[in-house]
């Protein structure tokens, strides 16, 4: 019998040694899927570089093929699952591995992150070092250097094998799944439904927050902008200055804000100049009928 109910992408995020671990990983969402969905009216889509994304050529100034899985893929998780074993990967030219950058990019908007490492021998580690050090393109920071990081920052688990992944990430996918319908409660009533792999699972449904006249001019000249942007700057001694769809405006600080406060618009540089629509945004956008 078919039932409404919320999709949650989950995308799993790891360097090229770990492919039983991913496997186990989505074998554990579908568990939870077939266990929890109908009674919790909820549903969590895997997502994977290898199945939601294509062979593109890159666009604009950032070419980077870990640009278009960010953009492919990334932009959609809800929640990320890092996965680390005996490597971290290969740099990306803005972070140490692409992994990595992904890690980044999610937690900038506050979105749950998972991150676990396998627990690896002695002889096994030192294999690895030997391996390593034949890898021109390898960084040299290691899974044991990065893992330390992590540690500064928040909790991480480790597993000793795929099995002991499975059961453990099976766990804690019960708390994240909390935590995320925790946060639907607080935020602008919506309706989800299953889409296309890497797609947006959002539909315009439900109320849409009240808006003042400058968040409407935003959107409306973000939709008519060439690039889809909004571009950030401020000197010394003067406001802060937006400019899309050609124009320059002053004293929309506030705005912007809110906007990306309820993730209608989203930073799309490291610096925080440059703010692209969200699929959301283009959603509410649209059902306020803004252009």
């Amino acid at each position: 019998m078919p039932y409404d109910s919320i999709v949650y992408n989950v995308m799993i995020a790891s360097p090229s040694d770990v492919n039983k671990e991913r496997e186990a990983i989505r074998e554990a969402i579908f568990e939870w899927n077939y266990k929890n969905s109908q009674e919790s009216r909820i549903v969590l889509m895997p997502l994977g570089w290898e199945t939601h994304s294509a062979p593109l050529l890159g666009e604009g100034e950032d070419k980077r093929g870990q640009r278009i899985i960010n953009d492919m893929v990334l932009k959609h998780a809800d929640v990320l699952v890092a996965i680390f074993k005996t490597r971290i990967g290969s740099p990306t030219g803005k972070a140490a591995s692409g992994t990595i950058e992904e890690i980044e990019l999610h937690c900038s908007v506050g979105k749950p992150l998972l991150r676990y490492f396998g627990k690896v021998t002695k002889s096994h580690s030192m294999l690895v070092h030997i391996s390593n050090a034949f890898r021109k393109n390898e960084q040299d920071q290691t899974v044991e250097a990065y893992k330390k990081e992590c540690m500064k920052n928040g909790l991480i688990h480790e597993y000793i094998n795929c099995r002991d992944l499975k059961e453990n990430f099976y766990g804690h996918l019960q708390l994240v799944v909390n935590r995320l319908k925790d946060k639907e409660r607080r935020t602008i009533p919506e309706t989800r439904i299953a889409g296309a792999p890497g797609a947006s699972l959002a539909v315009i449904e439900g109320s849409v927050s009240v808006v003042n006249e400058k968040i409407k001019v935003l959107l409306s000249e973000i939709l008519q902008d060439s690039k889809g942007q909004i571009c950030v700057s401020k000197f010394i001694g003067e406001q802060v200055k937006v400019e899309t769809n050609g124009g320059k405006y002053f004293g929309f600080e506030d705005a912007l804000k809110h906007l990306e406060q309820i993730e209608w618009i989203k930073k799309s540089d490291s610096d925080g100049r440059i703010f692209l629509l969200t699929d959301l945004g283009h959603q509410k956008a649209a059902k306020l009928k803004v252009v």
